[in-house]
């Protein structure tokens, strides 16, 4: 009988068979403690986590909802959970009062979520009055039962103080593994934000996406070696394609604080595994470009960059620390996309993201999905063997971006130069694309509209050099309101400092007199940005 093709699973296998004691991830804390862990450590430990999973009562095909933040536990939890046959579902607090982890239950009917159990966890709250404890101690289970949410039925700490996860599966003996799944089985969602609503887009990836992934990510970046990952850790962490390559990765662990700058905790990290590959987001590289104070310096052979439209700033700041520059046009529903690799005796052109990877297509089509000429812009359309199965548990929306014989139909705006380059220039619709975060306006208007004083507000996007988009907030006062653009800055952060105003950045603020002027987002975007001084993005 002829073979049906790898799974996740099965893949990782034979990467584990080649690899084995060789470390595969290395974390470190704030304060730069390391650990690590092996290909064998994993296969061992996941596959422990696999068969309490099991006995647990998971089964085929369930989700399984992970709020827990990037760490050595979360990858062997994931690692466990699609070992299991289930699919692992990350998520975090991004989002105002946890709204998106409930929403996330709801769409995928898990009957799991994984926590951390620690004294600063925040999720944790939110369901602890409707939980019971089933068990205690080693085996970190609570049940859970809750009418709005009446799936959910039992949460798994995947930390302790007391007792650690890893240190409970090292004690298990029992292990398990899905060997009957099949390739079009699910295996992975990751978060991402429906266009025009502030709820999830869960895109659900099948063994076979990934593993097809995995195989082109070597092409791509056969050249990096060990390589540090610094993206949104709910992607990153769960999309392992340079694992599955047997490629080790340093990461950082979320689980703890900071005890220096980012960019001094990279340069830290970076000196000590003597890596030359890394793989991050604009903003990033410029917190590693300011932690040099100006004295440029060679750091990485091959850098990786996407998420977000590559201007000239963005290039000439990545120059400062790489010599080779991978810009990657990447999304969660088609995995790699496009690779333009640029050499020093390259010329770089601001927007390119160079061709379409092996077995990828690319069209641009006008508003009625008819393809458009090279040198038109449009909506990008991918065909590819690494598209996304669907969006959990949202079949309309999942129906709306498939069209005839296999085309996805992404919310990007670009278009193909005669040279065959595809050219993204962002976002289509309100989503504010600031850095590699996908911001949604109402999360900022809807903290400012409350504070008293204000009568109308418009989150709006404004050019810059590395975020290639912030955001603006363009206010209306009430007639007798004495707040400045100060104050309400500084309200607006007093307001969402629970969740973080990292996580809901607002950069500007800028005070209308009257009424905000009747024109779209993207005209007011333009209006505040010659207000405010900022010159177009290049």
């Amino acid at each position: 009988m002829a073979s049906k093709g790898h799974t996740f699973i099965t893949l990782f296998e034979k990467v584990k068979n080649s690899h084995g004691d060789e470390e595969c991830y290395i974390s470190y804390d704030g304060d730069m403690a390391r650990r690590s862990i092996t290909f064998n450590e994993i296969w061992v430990l996941a596959s422990r986590f696999a068969y309490i999973l099991k006995q647990y009562g998971l089964k085929r095909g369930d989700y399984v909802v992970i709020a827990t933040p990037s760490s050595i536990e979360y990858i062997v939890a994931n690692f466990g959970i699609i070992f299991a046959g289930g699919i692992t579902v990350p998520m975090e607090k991004f989002f105002p009062k946890c709204e998106m982890i409930k929403e996330t239950l709801k769409l995928t009917q898990a009957k799991f979520m994984l926590l951390t159990d620690s004294l600063e966890n925040d999720t944790w709250p939110l369901f602890e009055p409707n939980a019971t404890v089933i068990e205690h101690g080693d085996t970190h289970l609570i049940g859970y039962k809750d009418e709005s949410l009446p799936s959910l039925q039992k949460i798994i700490f995947v930390n302790k103080t007391a007792v650690t996860f890893l240190n409970h599966l090292r004690a298990c003996k029992n292990e398990y593994r899905d060997n009957d799944l099949d390739p079009e089985d699910g295996s992975i969602c990751t978060s991402s934000l429906n266009p025009g609503l502030a709820t999830p887009k869960l895109v659900e990836l099948s063994h076979r996406a990934v593993v097809n992934t995995a195989r082109v990510w070597r092409k791509v970046t056969a050249d990096l070696g060990k390589i540090h990952v610094r993206l949104p850790w709910y992607i990153g962490a769960c999309l392992p394609f340079d694992t599955l390559n047997g490629t080790p990765r340093t990461f950082f662990d979320n689980n703890t604080k900071m005890s220096m700058t980012l960019g001094e905790h990279y340069m830290k990290i970076i000196e000590q595994e003597g890596m030359r590959g890394g793989m991050m987001g604009p903003p990033d590289v410029k917190e590693i470009v300011d932690s040099l104070n100006g004295s440029p310096r060679t750091l990485f052979n091959h850098l990786m960059i996407g998420g977000q439209p590559m201007t000239r700033a963005v290039f000439e700041t990545t120059k400062k620390i790489a010599t080779n520059t991978h810009i990657i046009y990447f999304a969660s529903e088609t995995s790699f996309i496009c690779h333009n690799y640029i050499t020093p005796d390259d010329t770089f052109i601001p927007l390119d993201s160079g061709f379409p990877v092996d077995g990828v297509e690319v069209r641009i089509l006008d508003d009625y999905f008819k393809e458009l000429p090279r040198g038109k812009t449009g909506r990008v359309a991918i065909r590819s063997p690494y598209l996304f199965t669907r969006y959990a548990g949202q079949p309309e929306l999942t129906k709306s971006v498939w069209g005839e014989d296999g085309w996805f139909y992404s919310n990007d705006a670009g278009c193909l130069s005669p040279d065959g380059h595809v050219h993204v220039f962002g976002r289509r619709g309100d989503v504010i694309s600031r850095g590699i975060i996908l911001m949604y306006p109402p999360w900022i208007e809807k903290p400012i509209m409350d504070i008293p004083g204000v009568l109308q507000v418009m989150a709006v996007p404004v050019p810059d050099d590395i975020n290639y988009k912030n955001i603006c907030a363009c206010v209306v006062l009430c007639p007798d309101s004495k707040l400045t653009d100060k104050d309400i800055h500084r309200l607006y952060g007093e307001h969402v400092s629970g969740e973080g105003v990292e996580t809901f950045p607002l950069d500007y603020v800028l005070i209308f007199e009257g009424s905000l002027p009747r024109m779209s987002r993207d005209k007011l975007g333009e209006l505040a940005a010659e207000k405010l001084g900022l010159k177009a993005n290049n």
